[in-house]
């Protein structure tokens, strides 16, 4: 099996070369190991580090952000004929080392999607805010029935080249949270392992900006693909909700005539809304169908820009 490691930088410099040197050389059952650094318009010497340590590089002439070096990464892996692929950030708070626990994991359970957790609550190190917006949007794809992933932020995974393929990555932030929600809309299996997760030794993170840009953009993000990859379900909520609220207003109405006409107009308008949310969710599901189908007979995706 051939595995890559895909290792987007922006300005690290000063971690990149310790973090190649650190990934396995070898592994049970890979037959070769390949490392790819995206060096999404670096102004330090992070490629250059990057070369002298073996790592192929692929360079974007200005900054990009993460989901966008993900996506270049992605493809160049698989185009090298990858069967395995490892996601790595750059600022050395993973032990590289640990891409063996992955491995291991992904082998012994059969995963298509091994995802590391940093176990975020219990990190004093990380800020505050950043702990609590990681927890939120694993909290929010759980509630909304995507997956029981505990650290769905984590950028330390390992997934196999048949989810690669798979992935439509359209967000300009990140990409940890549509990988698994297009995992789990595709059927394919997910687990989780305890990692080390360091102090970050140099600088500050480059992906939270403020605590506000963060959980905004990682939220919409997750509502988006949601809606876009499941959506049924949750048109049928906002449906059901609308609903409700339509009949409480109603069995009000009778209870006080003095607001009974204004009442009743609200709760017809909550009706309409929710007749309206119902429809849109099965004209939803079935271009998603169309989705899934398409995806089961292999056929190809346009690449969303």
């Amino acid at each position: 099996m051939r595995l890559t490691v895909i290792i987007p930088a922006y300005n690290e410099e000063k971690s990149v070369s310790r973090i190649l040197s650190d990934i396995p050389s070898v592994l049970p059952g890979a037959t070769d190991i390949r490392c790819i650094v995206i060096d999404d318009g670096s102004s330090d010497q992070t490629a250059e580090k990057a070369k002298a340590s073996g790592a192929s590089v692929l360079s974007h002439p200005t900054r990009l952000g993460l989901a966008a070096a993900f996506r270049t990464g992605l493809k160049a892996a698989l185009a090298s004929g990858t069967d395995v692929i490892v996601t790595l950030d750059a600022d050395g708070q993973y032990k590289a080392g640990e891409i063996a626990l992955l491995w291991k994991e992904m082998r012994c359970t059969n995963a298509d999607l091994v995802v590391g957790n940093r176990r975020v609550l219990a990190q004093k190190h990380m800020p505050a805010g950043n702990r609590i917006g990681n927890v939120l949007g694993s909290l929010m794809l759980r509630i909304m029935g995507v997956t029981r992933i505990r650290d769905a932020s984590s950028g330390f995974r390992i997934f196999s080249s048949e989810l690669g393929k798979s992935l439509r990555i359209m967000s300009r932030h990140t990409y940890t949270h549509e990988m698994l929600i297009q995992a789990d809309a595709y059927g394919f299996r997910t687990a989780e392992i305890p990692v080390t997760f360091l102090p970050r030794p140099y600088g500050k993170s480059k992906l939270v900006r403020t605590l506000r840009h963060h959980i905004l953009r990682s939220c919409g993000t997750i509502v988006r693909s949601t809606f876009l990859y499941r959506p049924l379900r949750k048109f049928l909520l906002l449906s059901a909700v609308c609903m409700v609220v339509a009949g409480f207003m109603t069995a009000y109405a009778f209870r006080d005539f003095t607001l009974y006409f204004r009442t009743l107009t609200v709760a017809s308008l909550f009706a309409v809304v929710g007749l309206q949310f119902l429809i849109l969710g099965v004209i939803a599901e079935a271009f998603a169908s169309d989705r899934r189908v398409a995806h089961e007979q292999g056929r190809t995706f346009p690449r969303h820009s």
